[in-house]
């Protein structure tokens, strides 16, 4: 982890800071990027027909 730590989500209250510091966590664990996904193309694992 670094310090500070949390993604710049402009967090203000206590639970959104830790929604931050969680998101973080896991972007570390899962190897994301951190950026927005509505900028990216959608991944052909979370496709699915129904």
């Amino acid at each position: 982890m670094r310090a500070p730590a949390g993604l710049d989500l402009g967090a203000k209250l206590p639970e959104e800071i830790a929604l931050s510091i969680a998101s973080e966590m896991i972007m570390l664990r899962r190897g994301g990027q951190g950026g927005c996904l509505s900028a990216s193309p959608p991944a052909a694992e979370s496709v699915t027909a129904r």
